[in-house]
């Protein structure tokens, strides 16, 4: 269930203020936080879930190099350092 959350609060970051573009911290964390949904195995039972389509777009916005290291980075982390990574990016995405 985490990691569907997580992708969900990524793509509000990403795209949360409409036609405005988001600020820098808030692409890094949105670009970040949907790197750790996919090592925290967000849920892909449900075509609203899938990732593949948030990926897509996330890759037309900010291209395919700042996904790649997006996930990668996250990929390099243990299950319990990506969670604590995560609520490190809550409390930051709270004050943005």
């Amino acid at each position: 269930m985490l990691g569907s959350a997580v992708a969900g609060l990524a793509a509000w970051l990403l795209w949360e203020r409409g036609d405005s573009e988001p600020s820098a911290d808030r692409v890094e964390a949105g670009l970040e936080l949907f790197g750790l949904s996919a090592r925290l195995n967000s849920r892909q039972d449900l075509r609203s879930l899938e990732r593949s389509t948030l990926e897509r777009e996330v890759r037309d916005a900010w291209g395919d190099e700042a996904v790649e290291a997006a996930l990668s980075s996250a990929a390099s982390r243990t299950r319990d350092e990506a969670v604590d990574r995560v609520i490190d990016l809550l409390r930051h995405a709270l004050r943005m």
